[in-house]
């Protein structure tokens, strides 16, 4: 619309967006680990990484960085809206003193002000790519977490701020069931059928993506993994094998914690 046929432009707003999500890793960093340090470090890493050549110089990629930034942002958001549902952290005074006691009208002017910043963010990210359908599973598991770990900096202790809690995880899911509504009813796009060889294939993809983090050769625009014919590949067998490891630490390294 702007740029016409001007590739110098194309270039500049995926380069800014990157540039946006650089600032947005470090302050979620920041609110996550509360080290500096370390968010500068993390930021440092996502902004050289060379896995992200594939979207930043590709321009037809672009769809990548944006609805990377507004994930991010939605994310942002969503945590800055757990923490100012706490009175003991926030301070505000009168707020959430008791399961019966009202909410101050700043407050619960600042909880729908973030609460809507990240819908319309995911909103946003959900029409830039549909990938980002997975993100209310995000939300979903960083709230058990926080709620099991009792670590979470920005996780709310009292029973009315969960009460926004619940309601706020099942606003983000609703969001994405109006999307596919919206999809299917209006663009006209049928769903896609997946064989039993590409769901099978899930734990394959996990482990290339995570091996192209490690080590980020024979990056491409555009990657492709061959269907799987049958179960009986040991290729398939040991990818699955590893992602379930993965998954088994993952969770013994949270109850640990």
């Amino acid at each position: 619309l702007f740029w016409h046929e001007n590739p110098f432009g194309y270039h500049f707003t995926i380069f800014s967006f990157h540039l946006a999500c650089l600032s947005l890793v470090f302050f979620l960093c920041r609110r996550l680990i509360q080290s500096p340090k370390v968010s500068f470090i993390s930021a440092l890493i996502f902004a050289v990484h060379p896995v992200h050549t594939e979207a930043v110089t590709y321009i037809s990629g672009r769809s990548d960085v944006i609805c990377g930034f507004f994930i991010f942002l939605s994310f942002y958001f969503y945590l800055v809206f757990l923490n100012s549902t706490d009175p003991v952290r926030n301070n505000t005074p009168k707020v959430y003193a008791l399961p019966s006691a009202r909410i101050s009208n700043g407050a619960a002017k600042r909880k729908t002000l973030y609460l809507c910043g990240a819908l319309f963010s995911y909103l946003v990210a959900l029409f830039s790519k549909e990938v980002t359908l997975i993100f209310p599973l995000v939300i979903l598991f960083y709230s058990l977490y926080s709620s099991q770990s009792g670590k979470g900096r920005d996780f709310p202790s009292s029973p009315i701020s969960k009460n926004f809690l619940v309601i706020s995880n099942i606003l983000f899911v609703s969001l994405a069931i109006a999307y596919l509504l919206f999809r299917y009813l209006f663009v006209k796009i049928q769903p896609l059928h997946i064989s039993l060889g590409r769901w099978y294939l899930f734990p394959k993809i996990f482990l290339f993506y995570l091996r192209l983090l490690v080590f980020p050769f024979g990056l491409h625009m555009q990657h492709s993994l061959k269907e799987a014919d049958f179960l009986l590949q040991m290729p398939l067998f040991l990818s699955a094998l590893i992602f379930i490891v993965l998954i088994f630490a993952a969770i013994k390294f949270i109850k640990d914690r």
